[in-house]
């Protein structure tokens, strides 16, 4: 288990956690005799792949043709075979299994406090040099072993010395999953022996996965979203993007085919839109996000992280002016929650003359952030909800200036209806309201169909202004001014 890089955590299944293209992958791993095992040891479950790990040793009377024996048998019985894959050791000749043994006394008597009890015998100034005789016996041993393992499991191919050559393997790899036979691993140890067959059974099971140059996960995946999403805003997918983010999108928006990193701008790609749209059409025209996970493993596997399937979902339903459903409601997906029944269903937005309006209207009167001018879903949202956040924020004010203008105007005996700035106000008031209880589908014809007095620059000053403008004329000293009212001199 230390060659081989695995905790050995004294369990009969165990699980080894590694990294194939920058994507955490997971294998499990059985050491045990293949000739004894029962079939469901050596079936794989789900899609991950099972590494059978057999001794270098057996009864007597056993070769490793009763492994193999044992494992033809297993295909015979399971016509569908299993992602598994045995590594068959030659045999140890008898001098290697004599070393194996005699390390296995000295681990044993070197460990812990055993070696105080074997050297009871021994006077007491010897004890000191038998142990370091022994420590130093069990490390010449322990290397002759570690070298006796890499020939028996293949990895060192030039020497015979450790092995029965009397019943000598041609190969150490046998596969169970057909249509995939393991080519001898390239690895100067057992750890880059494993991962090196490991590798070729990931290729073998997803032969068109990305070569990621960087781990598609957690914030890199959030940086690249991000990004490749600003591209759909605008009009011919091109972003100016940061030269930080640059080397994140080209090891993974390039791989993935979402687009391309050239020097300094990132160019939205058409891949999954040529990809997926005819298979869409096919299928009705209202595919759910699980028909999108299969069909981008189709013509051949890709075998994605659930997380990266997302990305690319989210960038095609950006791409397509799609909206995600959940039982006939819109909803929300993202790149950690897209559950497979979601529906993606044809966005059908407003009118483009009145999504500018309402988009520069939100913009100087409310001072709205989410003002691309490009029609499509996503941008639409965005607007929506911040239009909204903003409107009921500004509510409260917006009330509190109308009232005291009216008020002020009346004991001044001026013309409530006729004094531009209580217009503009009331404008002010009227749209805020309005856009706080509308429904999501009515806010833009209601941005784009409000009522303008006097300028849209002076409306969006006055909305700014509500709160300061009403506590001004609160705290101002009106008497003052009654006074010189009342005043006949010149």
């Amino acid at each position: 288990f230390e060659q081989l890089g695995i905790e050995d955590r004294d369990e009969f299944f165990l699980t080894h956690e590694f990294t194939w293209r920058h994507t955490e992958r997971v294998c499990e791993i059985i050491f045990g005799n293949v000739r004894t095992l029962p079939d469901a040891s050596l079936q794989a479950n789900g899609s991950d792949w099972k590494l059978v790990i057999d001794f270098p040793f057996d009864e007597a009377g056993r070769t490793p043709q009763d492994d193999l024996s044992r494992l033809e048998k297993f295909r015979q019985d399971h016509g569908d075979g299993s992602r598994t894959i045995c590594w068959i050791p030659s045999f140890f000749k008898p001098s290697a299994r004599k070393d194996l043994g005699n390390l296995v006394v000295l681990e044993h008597i070197l460990t812990g406090e055993r070696f105080g009890g074997y050297s009871s015998h021994l006077p007491y100034q010897d004890r000191a040099a038998a142990k370091a005789l022994l420590e130093n016996q069990r490390s010449q041993l322990r290397q002759r072993v570690l070298q006796h393992l890499n020939v028996a499991y293949g990895i060192d191919r030039q020497s015979k010395d450790s092995v029965d050559t009397s019943h000598e393997l041609s190969e150490c790899f046998r596969s169970l999953w057909h249509g995939f036979d393991p080519q001898p691993p390239v690895g100067a140890d057992l750890q880059r022996a494993m991962q090196h067959l490991l590798e070729q059974a990931l290729e073998h099971q997803y032969p068109a996965h990305p070569k990621f140059e960087a781990p598609p996960k957690g914030a890199n995946l959030k940086k690249v979203y991000d990004e490749v999403h600003k591209a759909t805003e605008v009009q011919d997918g091109r972003v100016e993007v940061e030269k930080t983010l640059r080397p994140l999108l080209r090891a993974i928006a390039d791989p993935l085919l979402l687009g391309e990193m050239h020097e300094t701008v990132f160019l939205l790609g058409q891949h999954w839109n040529n990809h997926l749209n005819p298979k869409v059409a096919e299928a009705g025209g209202v595919p759910t996000v699980g028909q999108l996970r299969h069909w981008i493993n189709v013509p051949r596997p890709r075998g994605l992280p659930k997380h990266v399937e997302n990305l690319v979902i989210l960038i095609y339903t950006e791409q397509t002016n799609r909206t995600f459903y959940l039982h006939g409601a819109p909803t929300e997906a993202s790149l950690t929650s897209m559950p497979d029944q979601l529906e993606l269903r044809t966005w059908v937005g407003p009118p483009e003359a009145q999504w500018k309006t309402a988009v520069q209207r939100a913009g100087q009167i409310l001072g709205a952030k989410s003002t691309s001018a490009l029609l499509n879903a996503t941008n639409v949202n965005s607007l929506v909800t911040e239009v909204q956040e903003l409107a009921r924020q500004f509510q409260t004010a917006c009330r509190g200036l109308c009232k005291c203008l009216r008020e002020r105007l009346q004991k001044l005996g001026m013309s409530v209806t006729g004094a531009p700035r209580m217009r503009t106000a009331t404008a002010v008031l009227s749209l805020v309201d309005k856009l706080g209880s509308a429904h999501e589908n009515d806010v833009v014809p209601a941005l784009a169909s409000a009522e303008v007095a006097t300028s849209e620059t002076a409306m969006g000053k006055s909305l700014r202004s509500a709160a300061e403008l009403a506590d001004r004329i609160d705290a101002t000293s009106w008497g003052v001014f009654a006074d010189i009212g009342e005043l006949a001199d010149e």
